[in-house]
């Protein structure tokens, strides 16, 4: 489900990590930071998403990631 969440979420993660680490993606000090703010988004979920998010995780790894989730 972290997959689904980073790529769902993308945007919230992204800005909460440079918050946090003080450094912009692809750097070492962002990617150092990276789980534990994708953690904390996931611990935030409403029901509802994480129902969603965990659906959408069966079907991935029934068939496979959509083909920009596949290009990362």
């Amino acid at each position: 489900m972290n997959q689904v969440v980073g790529h769902m979420k993308k945007a919230e993660i992204q800005e909460l990590c440079k918050e946090e680490t003080g450094a912009n993606p692809g750097t070492k000090r962002y990617l150092s930071g990276y789980q534990k703010v994708l953690a904390t988004v996931m611990e935030g979920l409403r029901p509802e998403e994480v129902t969603e998010f965990k659906e959408m995780a069966r079907e991935w790894s029934k068939k496979s990631p959509p083909q920009e989730v596949q290009r990362k």
